[in-house]
């Protein structure tokens, strides 16, 4: 389970209904993908830097089943869930473990190419991706080591 704090939401921001073929953790990211006719959009795995509609995961994370806690909270593959348009001034705090690499401060964040669902640090940017992400904060969330990231670009 991944912990995630939306920082910055705008009201008028893009919620989306998200569901997907692998399990998804609060804090990854995805590209939306068709529109079902239930209204519900499949995603998948970001695949380039230049991807268009990706989307954050943020799901509520309590259940109406008792033996669940916020740590045990994953959205299972094909369970409907939420996610988040990217815009810029978003910010939001995520777990380092939905970052596919090491964070710095005052550098970067963009989409991954490679399937993971998480982020790419990167030291800057190259002026070709669709969103782009600073990170503004280093800390701990929950216990565990976390960035928090700005949407510069979207």
């Amino acid at each position: 389970m991944a912990n995630i704090v939306l920082r910055n939401v705008s009201a008028d921001a893009r919620i989306y209904d998200i569901k997907c073929a692998s399990d998804l953790q609060q804090g990854n990211v995805a590209k939306l993908g068709a529109r079902g006719t239930d209204g519900v959009y499949t995603v998948a795995a970001t695949t380039a830097v230049t991807d268009l509609e990706a989307v954050l995961v943020a799901c509520v994370p309590l259940s109406y089943e008792a033996q669940k806690t916020e740590k045990d909270f994953v959205l299972t593959a094909g369970e409907v869930g939420r996610g988040y348009g990217f815009y810029k001034g978003l910010t939001f705090e995520i777990e380092d473990a939905q970052i596919d690499g090491a964070t710095t401060k005052d550098q970067f964040c963009t989409l991954n190419t490679d399937g993971t669902f998480k982020f790419l640090p990167a030291a800057t940017l190259a002026g070709t991706e669709s969103v782009a992400f600073r990170v503004i904060e280093k800390g701990t969330l929950n216990g565990v080591a976390s960035s928090t990231l700005l949407c510069i670009k979207a």
